[in-house]
């Protein structure tokens, strides 16, 4: 069968690049001809000082520290568009949706996830091709672990989605509260399924993981935001284990004090780094789900006030007490990953079965 699939890739970003890869990957190893929907790099928004001071001055530090990181940078963006040449086969640019709906992949089936595909404030050029708005009806349709940061679409979002997916053969979210939200205006009897990054076993992973650069005992600290607990308990962790900190740097932001920033991390080596990391700290569901899979000891730490992705994995998982919200929550992390494994090889079956049953015609 020859698929395509819709999904968030065009970013410098270690979780949605490897997520891509994942499905990617899966779907050529179960016997079919994937590609993946390419799109133009999204241009860069220019933000009024007037309209929101606070996200003009971040941009003009961010572009300040940029200058003195760029090689470094610069080599991490290279490294990004290398591991997508390598390993993502992808379709030709398509400039915007009437494109993409006038000259469709000859395809036999379509696939939306995974991701924040299924968001309605992002990628709005796109966002028809995320809920698979094109191409002759016949086509097979489903959704792979798709997910939504905010469960709050408008009534007119809310009929939208309920027609589009109609039409599908199968839909189901990444979370548990994604899955509901979408029972709740639509027919789609929407099932929950793991994140495509689980497909793949540690040994899998690591067999395109870089060594890492750092040799001794390491503490590694991921975050795309930041977050204020991450620089203390950090501290508390060396202190009581003595292994150095290590934090890999999203961007140009140098988000906390560290034994080693690395702002040049190859999506291997980010693998290779979680591989072989003593201690984990991160604020990312990616950076939570590779903990998981490469079995460290880890900790999410994750706002309070917020219903969040990494809450509701692991809430699945069994493993409530790795998600963190204050410091005094906070503890050296001790994981009974024979536990968490079981719950996790039986989520893992049920997701390939479903992923299975859509992929036969």
């Amino acid at each position: 069968m020859k698929t395509l699939t819709v999904t968030y890739h065009h970013t410098c970003n270690y979780g949605a690049t490897l997520q891509t890869y994942s499905l990617h990957r899966v779907i050529k190893s179960l016997g079919h001809d994937n590609l993946v929907f390419e799109y133009p790099e999204a241009p860069k928004k220019s933000t009024s000082f007037f309209k929101n001071p606070y996200v003009f001055l971040r941009m003009q530090f961010q572009k300040y520290s940029y200058l003195f990181r760029k090689d470094e940078i610069d080599a991490r963006i290279e490294s990004f568009k290398k591991f997508h040449s390598r390993n993502i086969q992808k379709t030709r640019v398509y400039k915007d949706i009437e494109d993409l709906r006038n000259n469709t992949p000859a395809v036999d089936c379509l696939i939306t996830g995974s991701d924040q595909v299924w968001n309605m404030n992002s990628l709005t050029k796109f966002k028809p091709a995320h809920f698979l708005d094109f191409g002759p009806k016949e086509i097979i349709r489903f959704s792979y672990a798709a997910s939504i940061e905010k469960l709050n679409y408008t009534n007119q979002q809310k009929e939208y989605v309920a027609k589009v997916i109609a039409s599908y053969k199968g839909v189901s979210l990444r979370e548990t509260s994604a899955r509901d939200y979408i029972n709740s205006f639509t027919n789609a009897n929407a099932i929950q399924v793991v994140d495509p990054v689980f497909l793949l076993d540690k040994e899998e992973w690591g067999s395109i993981a870089a060594e890492g650069r750092i040799k001794e005992p390491y503490i590694l600290c991921y975050q795309v935001s930041s977050n204020p607990l991450m620089q203390k308990m950090a501290n508390y962790l060396k202190k009581n284990t003595g292994c150095k900190i290590v934090s890999v740097c999203h961007g140009s932001i140098k988000w906390i004090k560290s034994d080693y920033s690395l702002f040049d991390v190859s999506p291997e080596e980010f693998l290779g780094l979680y591989k072989n990391a003593n201690y984990v700290l991160t604020t990312s569901f990616h950076g939570t789900a590779l903990a998981l899979v490469f079995e460290r000891p880890f900790i999410s730490l994750v706002r309070p006030d917020s219903r969040n992705r990494i809450v509701d994995l692991l809430k699945l998982l069994g493993a409530e007490e790795s998600c963190v919200s204050s410091i005094s929550e906070f503890h050296v992390p001790n994981i009974d990953y024979s536990h968490v494994n079981t719950i996790l090889k039986s989520e893992i079956t049920r997701s390939l079965a479903y992923l299975n049953k859509m992929l036969s015609k």
